[in-house]
């Protein structure tokens, strides 16, 4: 026998709440590893149901979405990289900006910018400047319900939008279909749930058909600082991964 807790009203009766709470459910379905348990999940859990509380209690917006996005992702252990460069591991500051832009390469396999030195070709990256990393990385500091304290500009908010959605589309493997929201109101487009077969896909090949990502994807699940020997990265590169990223995942 079961208590109702809290039947989050307010996702029933407002489009754009009930959206975000389901795209934010999806990702954690397709991101948890599979048979969790324990301190990771319990943790997980309260990141989510906070999650939902803060959707619950306030109208969405792209920047809620953003910094609820960014949160799930570091509950989940696939928490991009903001401060420091994902290849020599020196601090992003002033001094390593791509010089004329102001803007910070991110590389997306590699999960976190790059600074001036280590920066490679524009494959893969998304220009990110600065101060939108730093907004980001407060993000994930502060408590979730005081997260409607943490002001984004328009042009923090569309390059959040294109960090997140690039890592999310190059991680996760696919398009989520709760993700299909209305950009000005977010509000849910129900012919994702009533006609999935009418709903547009991104086709991404498996992961066994795209071998050259394996190990890019594997360096963004390590733990920082971790490395591989040359023996494990070849037999990484050489598996077929019939389950695709989340089997890779999972047995890292």
């Amino acid at each position: 026998q079961a208590r109702l807790l809290d039947a989050f009203d307010p996702l029933r009766t407002h489009p754009g709440r009930f959206a975000l709470a389901c795209y934010l459910a999806e990702l954690v379905d397709r991101l948890a590893p599979e048979g969790s348990g324990g301190p990771d999940a319990r943790k997980l859990y309260a990141v989510v149901l906070g999650a939902i509380r803060v959707v619950a209690a306030r109208a969405p917006d792209a920047r809620l979405r953003a910094l609820l996005e960014l949160r799930v992702l570091a509950a989940l252990g696939l928490r991009p990289e903001l401060r420091r460069c994902v290849r020599c591991g020196l601090d992003i500051d002033v001094a390593a900006l791509t010089a004329g832009s102001g803007a910070v390469p991110f590389h997306v396999a590699e999960g976190g910018p790059l600074c001036r030195r280590c920066k490679a070709g524009p494959e893969g990256v998304v220009a990110v400047h600065l101060g939108t990393l730093r907004a980001l990385e407060q993000g994930l500091r502060l408590p979730l319900d005081r997260l409607d304290r943490l002001a984004l500009g328009a042009q923090a908010i569309a390059e959040a939008q294109a960090l997140l959605s690039r890592f999310l589309l190059f991680h996760v493997g696919l398009e989520l279909r709760s993700a299909r929201l209305d950009g000005n109101e977010l509000r849910l487009d129900y012919q994702v749930f009533l006609a999935p077969t009418e709903v547009r896909t991104l086709e991404l090949p498996p992961l066994a058909e795209r071998s050259d990502d394996v190990l890019p994807l594997t360096r963004s699940f390590l733990p920082a600082g971790a490395r591989l020997t040359s023996d494990a990265e070849r037999s990484l590169h050489n598996y077929s991964w019939p389950g695709n990223v989340r089997e890779l995942r999972n047995v890292l």
